[in-house]
């Protein structure tokens, strides 16, 4: 029997990640259009359609905005890289010999930096601040993927790069060596680390009625 409430999945998504000032308005009509005999596989691509068109029509209608979310997303990342490769270098050799704990202060540390950074790209995009984060994050992951495969062609001011030596120093105090494990695993605290710090995972019915407000005032 064919149930009434729509996928929870693709609900979740959309009411989440959906950058459209409508949003709320959006999963009201998708909801109704599905209780209309549409399928699960539809409302799955009604979905994951408007949290793609939704953000990139965002960004495009607001490139100053977009333009201004990246240098402080940058600015940000590269005061707190540099820190860490003045400290200890990419290869962050003196946390190998350290005890584990400095190895697992220094990831928090890292963490609590993406978070702070992703959070104040929020702030100041109060209104756009789910596509402005999610274009951070999503330019972060391009130049990372094209430095590491291309052999350092954006150069190391990524959060994944150091992020990695620090996890790797870690999994070495637990006899484990494993590069790619903690490559992946630091590309997943990463993109964890900006959605939390950017305010994904929070409850956001009051975020998209302001959100309409705003942009209809």
């Amino acid at each position: 029997m064919r149930s009434n409430q729509p996928p929870r999945i693709a609900e979740w998504l959309l009411r989440h990640f959906g950058s459209s000032p409508n949003n709320t308005e959006l999963l009201g009509d998708l909801d109704e259009r599905y209780r209309h005999e549409h399928s699960r596989a539809w409302y799955w691509r009604q979905a994951m359609a408007a949290i793609v068109v939704s953000f990139f029509k965002e960004v495009w209608t607001h490139k100053p905005l977009a333009i201004r979310a990246l240098v402080i997303g940058w600015a940000m990342k590269v005061a707190w890289v540099s820190a860490f490769l003045y400290v200890y270098g990419l290869s962050a050799r003196r946390l190998f010999s350290a005890e584990i704990e400095a190895s697992i202060f220094v990831a928090l540390v890292g963490i609590i930096g993406m978070m702070s950074t992703a959070w104040i790209i929020a702030q100041t995009h109060r209104v756009h601040h789910r596509p402005m984060v999610l274009l951070y994050l999503l330019i972060e992951l391009i130049a990372s993927a094209l430095t590491f495969l291309f052999n350092g062609l954006f150069g190391d001011y990524y959060w994944i790069f150091p992020l990695t030596q620090v996890l790797n120093a870690i999994f070495a105090h637990m006899g484990i060596f494993n590069f790619v494990a903690a490559f992946w695993m630091s590309a997943a605290i990463t993109v964890l680390s900006i959605l939390v710090g950017g305010g994904f995972f929070t409850s956001n019915v009051r975020s998209n009625s302001a959100q309409h407000q705003s942009a209809t005032a």
